[in-house]
């Protein structure tokens, strides 16, 4: 029998129209009549009325009730047809081609079939045993075309930003969800735009590599989620709630479609690392379909390597690193279907894996391809008999029920629990290296055997096994020998300046990295390391009960005791330590290697690092100042961007900057880069103790608060590369826990968002002397200052900081309004900055910081400021009258402007104090705590300042020297002359610079 989707019978419906199937209708318009077949009445309110309209097509008998709904039900009445008969004929009279599903299905495989004809995408499923009808799938595009025939693979390619070419022959692989529409994501975070989820199979992976050099076989677009692969088979059961007993989840899509192909239930993931969380929703997807389809068993297959080791192992590598991952994805397995009992849900859950074979078949679908080919229902039938046997060993595959398995019993399958064997399962590989790691212990082969290879090295074990006077057996704990043991797997005592001087903290020393560790810890890896190695019931029943007491905090004390000696600060340098190595920046470059020596976990960044130029130099001309080039790679760094954007103080449509503009633009990034460069820099010069204070460079209203201007943003960078501790600036006044939370491991001290008329003397000795701290529930401790952390502090206010011991210590860091309240970063990037980024992105950011340091080294060597001064300072102009701005009040600013106005003929004057005192407070008298008779001679002389003028040119200055002979020595600055006192009488005057120069004095 045919069928039709209701798409398409929803299509006729809609363009029928069932008066013209009626006979005998009279009348006009949208409702007509005629006898009713059944009462045989007729006329209107009594026969048969018919009606199309929008949203109806309805014929109704007004007497005897009798309904025909719609033009097919009108066929099927007066023609006597069945529904399918009656369908055609609507259709055809309105010329509407219909297909039935599988006329439309098979269409489809022929078109795409003809497409991939002679393609990779082809080659590929045909080594896999599939076709392109296998792999077609029955979809959703959008609401207004229906359910479609698409296959999931398809020929094509992706350029870098992952935007799809049909053109190219690589193999494209389309996701789709449990109801059949395309599964999205968003590009580049919630922000970004919504694109289709395709992953692609490269036809030569060696011209794609990952950031490590490694060749992409199957590349997931960046930002992208993990998602199940869902073949049509299962969507079809899952939307008919359709019973599946057993469910496969395994690595691979072409091999989730080829176990369904041969009626095995199964979906697909990419990679076993990858069972899901809450983000991706996968285990949401998973309980969707166990409910729907009461699936009872759910199965993690891996592939016949299941146990290998990896295959590019090193000398003094980690050689259960891969077992250990593995059995670590299935633990993780377990755990994710296991939240499902929280719904109400029960399944059972397996681990299984293929079996190697004499055709060395590595997955499913290998395996149904060569070994079963032919007579693949033997493998439907092993893994229903294999799942119910004792053991779970089959000859295809091996599947363990896992559901009531500890993680401890996990471990077993790997042999992680034995380390011997471990060493005799994988004896061959490991006698071809001379030392190796297993379970964070050196180990090394001698005449066969498996031995310690450490600092200590002894044949005894730090148990001891003997009888009593009476011959019964005795278990004795052997102290030298344990703790000989311990500090020879890198457990240390050690003391921190933090602590008292009796007190001490245990580390350990793993590959260079120092963490810290704890008694806890140390127990736990001595038990576990008696678990690997001895099988003497006795002795671990001894460790497990007695371990507490043994090693308890009397006898830990003995460890040896180490020195904190691994940060080593030094001029000129800076290292910086990655995932994957260090890197040494100097003024000269950046070279990335290998860690040497030690170095303490937190400045580990927990990213790998890959050389990427950001920008290419910078000159410096003292004549024409500073030109940054960044490098083409470097154009794409959002940070850089951000750093330029924030720069940039010119942002008006239409504008084109002026040689003075784009000059000051320049020493703006500048600034920036080589201010980051400092705070980033662990060594302290001595002449260059500041701290770095960011502020918007715009001109407000005195006590205005802008701000959104993306100062805070650059403190948040910092917090990614180094140990920094936040203070809320809004609380710093009489604090004396303000440092509570700085440690000595703290780099940098971030104060945000700072008040109006912040006391920063306050700081002054935190910032050039030894930082004091005082937890609140420590003992008080002392930072040196060589050791001691840097400050960077955020306001929206100008810092009141007009004399020389205050801007010795401060370099300026000035912010353009171009990030606003109505306009944000995410705005200009499409999505959030640091949670949205990918691995390029970061690497970029990473590399951008790294070169800051270089250039900040770079200007200190070349002095592009002042001998001894590496941060360069932003254009000074705007910070200046901003400050003093602030220090002399809006009131006053107000009044001044009005009393100096030229048309009001007290500029150029000598006025009385008294007389100028007075006129201001009768312009502001609510403002006498503001301005007082003590401070009134300051606003005036900053208003000069603030203005270009100049004050009381008459007298000498305090140094005794004339205007006349001190001006042309000193353009740009205000003069300052003494007090100007006549009769009895204190004179003020402030003079243009024009007009003071004619005077005769």
């Amino acid at each position: 029998m045919k069928k039709y989707n209701k798409f398409d019978i929803d299509r006729v419906k809609s363009a029928a129209d069932i008066r013209d199937f009626i006979p005998g209708l009279s009348g006009r318009g949208a409702t007509q009549y005629c006898e009713c077949p059944e009462c045989h009445k007729s006329g209107r309110n009594k026969g048969l009325c018919v009606t199309h309209k929008t949203n109806m097509d309805i014929a109704k008998c007004f007497s005897c009730g009798f309904t025909i709904n719609g033009a097919i039900d009108a066929v099927q009445y007066y023609d006597k047809v069945e529904f399918i008969e009656a369908l055609q004929i609507v259709a055809s009279r309105y010329n509407i081609l219909l297909e039935t599903e599988s006329e439309k299905r098979q269409r489809a495989i022929d078109r795409s079939r003809e497409k991939v004809k002679q393609s990779f995408c082809l080659s590929q499923l045909e080594a896999s045993g599939l076709t392109v009808k296998d792999v077609t799938a029955k979809v959703r595009l959008d609401d207004k075309s229906g359910e479609i025939y698409l296959p999931a693979f398809q020929r094509g390619g992706m350029d870098k930003y992952f935007n799809i070419n049909k053109n190219d022959d690589e193999m494209l692989i389309y996701y789709y969800d449990l109801w059949g529409n395309p599964v999205q994501y968003a590009t580049r975070g919630a922000a970004g735009s919504l694109k289709p989820y395709v992953r692609i199979r490269w036809s030569n992976p060696s011209l794609h590599l990952d950031k490590d050099g490694r060749e992409i076989k199957y590349q997931t677009p960046k930002g992208a989620p993990t998602k199940f692969y869902i073949p049509q088979y299962i969507r079809e059961r899952f939307l008919s709630e359709t019973h599946i007993e057993t469910l496969i989840v395994q690595e691979g899509e072409k091999k989730a479609e080829k176990a369904c192909k041969h009626g095995i239930a199964s979906i697909g993931i990419q990679g076993i690392y990858n069972i899901g969380n809450a983000e991706t929703g996968l285990i949401q997807d998973l309980q969707y379909l166990v409910q729907k389809c009461t699936i009872k068993n759910v199965i993690l297959l891996m592939d016949s390597d299941w146990d290998y080791l990896h295959r590019e192992i090193q000398i003094g590598d980690h050689v259960d690193q891969r077992p250990n991952q593995f059995a670590k994805a299935v633990i993780k397995f377990k755990q994710y279907v296991q939240t499902m009992h929280n719904i109400g849900v029960s399944v059972d859950i397996f681990f299984g894996h293929i079996n190697d074979t004499p055709s060395h078949d590595k997955g499913i679908d290998d395996l149904l391809c060569n070994t079963l080919k032919g007579r693949e229902e033997v493998l439907r039938k092993e893994i229903d008999t294999v799942m119910h046997t004792h053991d779970g060993k089959g000859q295809f595959l091996d599947i363990y029920k896992i559901t009531s398995k500890t993680d401890f019993q996990i471990k077993d399958f790997w042999l992680l629990n034995d380390r011997d064997g471990f060493f005799e399962r994988h004896k061959e590989e490991l006698l071809q290296i001379p030392n190796f790691r297993f379970a964070k212990i050196n180990y090394r082969i001698e005449d066969g055997k498996l031995v310690q290879a450490s600092r200590y090295s002894s044949e005894r074990d730090f148990w001891v096994i003997g009888a009593n006077d009476k011959g019964k057996k005795t278990v004795d704990f052997d102290y030298i020998e344990a703790l000989q043991f311990i500090s020879a797997n890198g457990f240390y005592r050690i003391h921190t300046s933090d602590l008292e001087v009796d007190q001490y903290k245990f580390v350990r020393i793993d590959d260079g990295v120092v963490h810290l560790s704890g008694p806890t810890e140390i127990r736990d890896f001595v038990y576990y390391y008696a678990l690997q190695t001895c099988k003497d019931r006795d002795v671990i029943t001894m460790l497990a009960s007695r371990l507490g007491s043994l090693l308890g905090p009397d006898k830990l004390e003995r460890i040896t005791k180490i020195d904190d000696n691994f940060d080593n600060f030094e001029p000129h340098i800076q290292r910086m330590y990655y995932r994957n190595g260090q890197i040494q920046i100097t003024s000269r470059g950046i070279e990335f290697g290998d860690l040497l020596g030690q170095v303490w976990s937190d400045k580990v960044i927990r990213r790998k690092f890959k050389r990427v130029p950001v920008i290419d130099k910078i000159e410096y001309d003292p004549a024409a100042g500073f030109s940054v080039f960044p490098t083409e790679e470097g154009k794409a760094c959002e940070f850089f961007q951000f750093i330029c954007n924030t720069s940039n103080f010119w942002n008006i449509p239409g504008h084109t900057p002026t040689d003075q503009e784009e000059r000051e633009f320049q020493q703006h990034v500048v600034n920036k880069i080589t201010s980051i460069g400092f705070l980033m820099c662990d060594y302290k010069y001595q002449t260059e103790l500041k701290a770095v204070i960011a502020m918007d460079g715009q001109m407000g209203e005195v006590a205005q608060s802008n701000g959104r201007t993306g100062k805070s943003l650059v403190g948040a960078a910092l917090a990614k590369i180094l140990d920094q501790t936040a203070i809320d600036g809004r609380n710093t006044k009489n604090d004396d826990y303000i440092y509570s939370n700085v440690t000595p491991r703290t780099r940098n001290i971030f104060i945000d968002d700072v008040k109006v008329n912040f006391d920063f003397e306050r700081f002054f000795f935190a910032v050039t002397g030894d930082l004091a701290v005082n937890p609140k529930t420590k003992a008080r401790f002392i930072i040196p200052n060589e050791k001691s952390p840097k400050f960077y502090i955020t306001t929206n206010h100008a810092i009141n900081a007009n004399n020389r011991s205050a801007l010795e210590r401060i370099t300026y860091m000035a912010f353009s309004d171009w990030y606003n309240d109505n306009h944000r970063p995410i705005d200009d990037f499409g999505h959030q900055f640091f949670a949205d980024w990918d691995e390029d992105q970061w690497n970029l950011f990473d590399n951008f910081m790294a070169e800051c340091c270089m250039f900040y080294f770079k200007s200190m060597a070349e002095s592009w400021y002042r001998t001894g001064q590496g941060a360069v300072p932003p254009p000074m102009r705007d910070i200046k009258m901003r400050t003093l701005k602030q220090q002399m009040g809006e009131a006053f600013v107000q009044w001044a402007e009005t009393y100096f106005d030229e048309s009001a003929n007290n500029l150029n004057e000598r006025i009385p104090r008294k007389t100028m005192y007075d006129a201001y407070h009768s312009s502001f008298p609510d403002s006498k705590f503001g301005v007082t008779p003590s401070n009134f001679r300051t606003k005036v002389v900053l208003y000069c300042d603030f203005k270009g003028y100049h004050f009381n040119v008459s007298r000498p200055n305090k140094s005794g020297i004339s205007f006349r002979n001190w001006i042309d020595e000193h353009p740009g600055e205000t003069f300052v002359g003494e007090a100007d006192k006549s009769g009895g009488v204190e004179y003020f005057g402030v003079f243009s610079l024009d007009f003071a120069k004619k005077q005769p004095f």
